[in-house]
Order: C-alpha cells, then structure tokens, then sequence
C-alpha cells in the first residue's frame, strides 16, 4: 500500500530564486513538459515538488500556476523568492505574508485616480505554522552554505504587490504604499496573482516566502548582485522547513485518520452514521496526502464506498460525480497509488469509453501489483484485438440476478426435466443459476473479458439458453468451454441479440460434444481431484505440450465427432493446469519437485494419461523426449485419487 506522499509547487520568478529552491531537492531530478511548461520535480522528505518559473509579474504568476495545479494536482503551492524591504525589515530577512495587497487596483476618474486596494489572503493554516517556525531559529540550519552573523529573522507580515519596481522611499510609489499599505513589510510584484490563481482552484493552500534582497532607501545594482542570492537562499531555506514540520505533522494525522477508517470500514455492525464517520475519515486522510484515502474519496464520490459498506448496488453516478471521482483517482494515482491508477483506468474505460487511457493506467496499476489491473488489463487487450473495445456501457453488473428463473419465457425441455436436472445437480434453480454463471463467465474471458461487454439483459438471455442444456457439475466446465467455443471469439454480443430476436439454436449446434455424451449416456457425475509430483520444469513442459498438441489436431479441418471430444478434454485439462501451476508447493527451481493436484473427470484425466502414454511410445523420437514422457506418464499412472464432494 502507498502511505502518505504530499506534493507542492514551488514557484520562482527570477533564476537566482530558482536555483536556490532546486538545490534542496533531492535524490534525482527529472524534467518534465506539460502543456509546453517545463518543470522540475524532484523529492524533498515525505514530498514530491514540482518547480515552476513564472517569470515577473502578477498576471504571469497567476496563469503559470493555474497550468501547474492542472498538472501536478498539489495540495500546498508557495511562491518563493525575494522582495524589497519596507518597514522593520532588514537585508536577508524573511517574510512570509500572511495576506498581500494589490496596490494598484483602483479607479482613473476626472477628479483623479481613486485607489481601490484588493487584498489577497494565504492559507491561514500555512500561515499559523509560518508563524510558529518564526518564532525560533530552527530553520536557519538550512540555509546554504552556512548560517551567516548576524542571523536573519523571520516575520510574518503584510506585502504589497504591484506592476512597478519601487526604487526609492521618495518616490510616488512608496507614497502612495506608506498612505494606503502602511503595515507592509516588503514589496514585489507576482504574489497577489499567484494567491489569486490559488483561490480559484478549491482544496489548495498557498503561501509567500521572499527574502529581502534590496531595501527601498540605498537600492543599487551591486547591492541587487550580492543581496539578491542570500535573499533566494534564506527565503528557500524557510520554505523548505516549513515543508519539513507540515510533512511530519500532516503524514501522523493521515496515517491515523485512515487507520481509523479502515477499522470502521472493516466492522460488521456498521450504521449509517457509521458510513457518513468513514467517508469523513477518508477524506481527512486525503486532505492529508494518503495516496490511497485518495481514491476512497474517489468511491465516495461514485457512491460505490457507501454502497459496498452497506451492501446495497451503487446505481449510475451523475456526470458531476464521475468528474469529482475522476480527479481523486487521478490525484491518487500521481501520488504512487496502484488501487488509484486501477480506478483511474476504469472510469476512463466505463465512464468515458477511452480505452487507451484505460490502458496507461492498467498497465500503470498492474506494474504496482494492483491484481485486478492485471486482469483489466488483459481483458481490454484481447477486446480490442478482437474489435470489441471497451466496457462504456455495459459494465458488468457486481451480483448476478439470482431470482430470475431461467425457465420463464425461455424454451426448456420440459418443467419437469428441468427441475429434475436443478435439484439433483445444485438443489435449486437459483443456485443451478448462479453456479451456471460463474462458470460461463470464466468461458466467455470473465467480466473483464468478452462476457464484460455484455448488458444485463443480454446475460440473462445467454445464461437462461445455456441452461437449457442442462450439465451437470462435472460436466459444467466443459459444456462451458465448448458453448463459447461454438459461439466463436468476438462474436458473443451478437448471439445475444440472436436469442433475443430470431430464437435460440438447437442444443446440438451449440454443444455436440455434450450432447453426444448424454446420448450415448456417457454422463460424468463425479470429478476427482488427481495428485501426483513431478518437477516443476517438467510439470510447465507437459502444460505447453499439450498446448501444442491441441493447436496440432485443429490445424487439420473439421475433426470428427470422437476428436472434437479429445480436444474439447485435452483443452479442459490445459486450462486447469495453467490455473493450478501457482497453487503448487514452492519449489526452489525448475528440478525441484513439487505436488500438483487437477480437478478433473475421470475422462479428462484419461485424455491426458493417454497423450503422456503415447508420447512415451514413439519410436523415433530423442532419447530425452521418451524419458519426459515416460517420467510424465509414471506420475500420472500412479496419481493420488479422491473424489470431490
């Protein structure tokens, strides 16, 4: 699980104020382009910082930082930089501001300019830790290259900003800031623009750290050259701890609240208020920086949280609501969240029918060990080879219709007969239902798969015809395999819409294999479960033989009736192993043995006794290949047997 990561942006007006920030990032720092903005982001403790140069100005700052939150979804951003003095301040000192003044709004009328002051206000959670670190000198060790004597102070304070470079205390300018901004620590020019570009993007704090680089009275380029970088640097150093004490404090009460949320989501008695306690967890955990309290927001959002709590189907999210999920997944998976990339890729796939989206972040989540990315992830694939591609639409429902009776308004053999086959088999129609569907669904790719594309309608049609052919358990497996068989790959919506049309095909034509066994009465009610112990190289060489055995004997035409039943058992049996190869006892390498154990039916089984006794038999084959098979047909002749209750 990915705990808590928080990322910020930094911004810089001027390059000296640049590389003073870039020198506290740490491990490596990578460029990155995004919507012709280039960045650099690299980590710094618990976050990852993306570094922006906004060039001079308020406008500027404000448009460049929109396009940063656009890109890197923070949770804090900071302008840092310097400023000139104004009042109380001296060359090198900090301030942060806890609110800026925009000293130039006003109104130009015929009885003279009218000024109009707006004020911009930091995040006064930012700014109340701000204080907190001013108050003592602990940030001062990060200054670099050392602490210099005297010591700078920090204060926070107001700043003017404003178009104009104040150069002088004579000035019109530095009038005009002593009438209208007296308590105005400093001056500079983009930090109204860049709160501003905060303030319209919700759930984001923003703070203002310069350093006094020139004062107004006795301003000189020498001065600027010299004052300019310990202005950057002590500025940097301010900001970095302040990045430090909120990490610290912010990575605790997240790992808390989410702590606590799961414990509540884990309970077996939970309320409504239970729900509502949850969702206010997760979001605090997120609001904190917990990469995967993010994407539970994201459920809450798709009301599939408070659904799976309460164990009630979610229903279709508004548009709004997919859009506010979408930002918490993508929010969540920026900040290393395999389970949010997975949802990421979902909503990408089922919300907005985009499957090469869909894909980046399967391939994202999957490459994070995220299992059901893995799964996604191929199903989307082999759609798309097939022409299908993806799900938008016909998400596949998350329970299976269990009071529907495949015998109303479908043509059964007889009532009789069917309930015959439901009790004897399964006990009961609803659960000969549901039993036949998981089944059939595994047949058909599963619901990331062919059968995902399918609408609720259109698997009921399908189950309730497969019904009609009435397998037994044993046999389930199989008659599944071999009806999507028939079905053919990449056409399954289209025999949905037959059955719902022009009528379902005869029995025989969907299953001849089948049916020719319950004609001849060759009717498998039991299946065992065959152990035995072979080594692990050549348990995975009998499984890609028989692989190659079966592309062999399809490769000839239309087989007849009696191979069209060895291949049908052979690719059962294929199946099964593939499937049974990572249940196996670990085994240190390929030559160490290892127990297998297949469910299959006595026929089944057989088929692959038999492929292992002929294999062993051919005359002209290499010594080797003889001893394999021969090793092979030994475990298998001798396999453990015991029936499956």
């Amino acid at each position: 699980m990915i705990g808590v990561t928080n990322t910020v942006v930094i911004c810089a007006a001027l390059d000296v104020e640049y590389l003073a920030v870039r020198e506290h990032l740490r491990g490596p720092v990578t460029e990155r382009e995004e919507r012709g903005a280039l960045y650099d982001v690299g980590a710094f403790g618990g976050w990852t910082v993306a570094l922006a140069q906004t060039g001079a100005g308020g406008t500027q700052a404000g448009v460049e930082l929109e396009r940063a939150i656009a890109a890197f979804r923070p949770r804090v951003v900071l302008f840092v930089g310097v400023a000139g003095g104004r009042k109380d301040v001296s060359l090198g000192d900090v301030v942060v501001a806890d609110h800026v003044y925009d000293y130039e709004s006003g109104k130009d009328t015929a009885d003279g300019y009218l000024p109009r002051i707006k004020t911009a206000a930091a995040s006064m959670p930012l700014v109340r830790r701000a204080q907190r670190l001013a108050r003592d000198s602990a940030w001062q060790h990060r200054i670099r290259p050392a602490v210099p004597d005297p010591a700078p102070r920090a204060v926070v304070k107001p700043i003017a900003a404003g178009g104009k470079v104040v150069a002088g205390t004579a000035s019109a300018t530095a009038r005009f800031l002593e009438r209208h901004c007296g308590d105005a620590a400093a001056v500079e020019m983009e930090a109204h623009g860049f709160l501003y570009g905060a303030y319209v993007n919700e759930g984001v704090q923003a703070l203002v750290v310069r350093g006094i680089s020139d004062l107004l009275s006795g301003k000189t380029g020498a001065a600027d050259e010299h004052w300019q970088p310990v202005a950057s640097r002590h500025a940097a150093a301010f900001a970095f701890e302040l990045l430090t004490v909120l990490g610290a404090l912010d990575t605790e009460q997240a790992e808390q609240a989410y702590a606590a949320a799961r414990e509540l989501d884990l309970s077996w008695d939970k309320t409504v208020d239970d729900v509502v306690e949850i969702e206010r967890l997760y979001r605090q955990a997120a609001d904190g920086g917990h990469a995967d309290a993010m994407a539970m927001v994201g459920l809450s959002a798709e009301g599939r949280l408070r659904a799976s709590v309460l164990g009630q189907p979610s229903g279709d999210p508004s548009a709004a609501d997919v859009r506010t999920a979408l930002h918490w997944y993508a929010k969540s998976a920026d900040h290393g969240s395999a389970f949010g990339a997975f949802h990421l890729g979902r909503v990408h796939e089922e919300h907005y029918g985009d499957p090469d989206e869909a894909l980046k972040w399967y391939e994202k989540a999957a490459a994070g060990g995220h299992g059901a990315a893995r799964a996604s992830l191929a199903g989307l694939r082999r759609r798309l080879e097939l022409g299908l591609g993806a799900l938008a639409g016909h998400a596949p429902f998350e329970r299976p219709p269990l009071e529907h009776d495949p015998s109303e308004g479908e043509p059964m053999p007889t009532d009789t007969e069917y309930e015959r086959w439901t009790k004897a088999e399964f006990g009961s129609g609803p659960q000969a239902f549901a039993i036949c569907l998981g089944e059939l669904e595994e047949a058909c790719g599963g619901r990331y798969g062919e059968w995902g594309t399918l609408a609720e309608d259109e698997v009921v049609a399908v189950l309730s015809h497969f019904c009609t052919l009435m397998p037994t358990q044993a046999h389930l497996p199989a008659v599944a395999f071999e009806y999507y068989d028939r079905i053919g790959e990449g056409n399954l919506r289209a025999f949905a819409a037959r059955l719902r049309s022009s009528g379902a095909p005869a029995p025989a034509e969907c299953t001849p294999v089948w049916w020719r066994q319950r004609a001849e009465n060759r009717v498998s009610t039991v299946e065992n479960f065959y152990g035995f112990k072979l080594s692990v190289q050549d348990y995975d060489w009998t499984t890609s033989l028989v692989g190659d055995l079966i592309e062999q004997l399809t490769g000839g035409g239309e087989p007849d009736a009696g191979l069209r039943e060895t291949i049908l058992h052979l690719r059962l049996v294929a199946r099964v192993m593939t499937k049974r190869r990572d249940l196996a006892t670990p085994a240190g390498s390929g030559q160490d043995k290892a127990w297998f154990s297949l469910l299959l039916t006595p026929e089944q089984f057989a088929a692959l006794v038999r492929v292992a006794a002929n294999a062993s038999q051919v005359t002209d084959a290499e010594p080797g290949f003889r001893e394999f098979w021969q090793r092979v047909h030994h475990a298998l002749a001798t396999a453990n047997v015991e029936q499956f209750e």
